[in-house]
């Protein structure tokens, strides 16, 4: 039976960072008991902080070689560690590259995009959003990148409701930098709604959102 190792970051203490393993625990759980694939995870126990710790991570996964092998995503570079032709990366987003000088930028660009994107077989992302912000980026051909939605917990369930079209509430999860938030506000400016903020938020959020006059709803 073919092995598939799904290589997963350290998991961190802040409960702000779980997006991506959710979303695998997810897509793992619905997984048929009778597959003929044998889908295993690994985590790294290296923090990615610093050069070494990622060097060592690198080293670490070149012990665990699978027949396939997929990267899921934040430390693309564990790509470097991993066969090419059997290797899969997916890329959540790039809004690691916001907000950075432009050496920081470089040097993400080139550790976590265009290398990692080389040195693997296929990418996958979450939206053809994400895609299009990758292939601007980076020369690479566009049917190497596959879009492969996030998996909906079967937490959620839809509910029929008639839509508020005078004052409609729009949903925001999340709240770290790379959420895109500020912007997300900054685009609703002008607009009758309320924005619905999942995440505790900053007073620098706060005082945008006055500033804009929005209403706000937050859990």
């Amino acid at each position: 039976m073919p092995t598939i190792r799904l290589f997963f970051r350290k998991r961190r203490t802040d409960v702000k960072f779980v997006s991506i393993e959710n979303s695998f625990a997810t897509m793992l759980a619905a997984f048929p008991n009778s597959s003929k694939y044998n889908l295993v995870k690994f985590e790294s126990n290296f923090d990615s902080i610093g050069w070494g710790n990622r060097w060592r991570a690198i080293q670490e996964v070149r012990q665990h070689k699978a027949d396939v092998n997929h990267v899921t995503g934040d430390v693309h570079f564990l790509v470097f560690g991993l066969p090419k032709s059997r290797t899969i990366l997916t890329i959540h987003d790039c809004g690691f590259l916001q907000n950075k000088n432009p050496l920081q930028k470089w040097v993400l660009w080139l550790i976590w995009l265009r290398l990692p994107i080389a040195r693997c077989r296929i990418v996958t992302t979450v939206s053809e959003a994400t895609k299009r912000d990758i292939l601007a980026l980076v020369p690479c051909k566009p049917e190497k990148i596959v879009v492969v939605p996030t998996v909906i917990n079967a937490l959620f369930e839809r509910r029929e409701k008639i839509f508020n079209k005078k004052k409609p509430v729009i949903l925001h999860i999340g709240i770290t930098e790379n959420k895109n938030l500020k912007r997300h506000i900054v685009a609703l400016r002008g607009l009758s709604c309320m924005l619905h903020i999942v995440g505790k938020i900053s007073d620098d959020i706060l005082l945008l959102l006055k500033t804009i006059k929005l209403r706000l709803k937050t859990v």
